[in-house]
């Protein structure tokens, strides 16, 4: 996007940071503060999240995505299940993530909590299969696709976790 913005950038100049935070910035537009939150995610290890208080809208980027970057993508259940708490704190009605159009309230805790069920029904194993199968036991139906790619993202973090020292 900047090379079509900016064709030509050799006297672009990009300052110094005049500030800086490590768990929280709060930043006042007038009669509107913003808060800017660190958060760790797998996505991501410098996330920051954004809430406005006044407008009820955060704004989350893609700290929800899952590990991208190391290997198969992949959720570590317990990681998701810290992020997704210390997002519950904030009185949101709007969410906002990176690469999908804003959400309600509903739509969004609807998703995420099917997200963090899926991974606990599937947090202790390696495999694939089993994971399936633990899912069926405990829904009394089969994956669908979504699903089946959601297990095997936990699948595959319960395998990371457990080549870790």
């Amino acid at each position: 996007m900047i090379k079509k913005e900016m064709p030509s950038r050799g006297d672009l100049t990009i300052p110094l940071l005049a500030e800086t935070y490590q768990e929280q910035l709060t930043i006042d537009l007038g009669n509107q503060p913003v808060e800017l939150h660190h958060v760790e995610s797998e996505h991501a290890k410098d996330s920051t999240i954004i809430y406005i208080p006044n407008e009820k809208v955060l704004f989350l980027s893609d700290c929800l995505s899952p590990d991208v970057y190391s290997g198969e993508w992949s959720y570590s259940f317990s990681k998701l299940e810290r992020l997704l708490h210390k997002i519950k704190t904030f009185e949101a009605d709007i969410y906002l993530e990176g690469h999908h159009t804003p959400e309600t309230k509903e739509v969004f805790w609807s998703y995420f909590n099917e997200l963090l069920a899926i991974g606990a029904i599937v947090s202790q194993t390696r495999d694939t299969h089993k994971a399936y199968d633990l899912f069926y036991q405990e829904r009394k139906k089969k994956p669908t696709e979504e699903q089946q790619e959601l297990i095997q993202y936990f699948v595959n973090g319960n395998k990371k976790e457990h080549m870790q020292p």
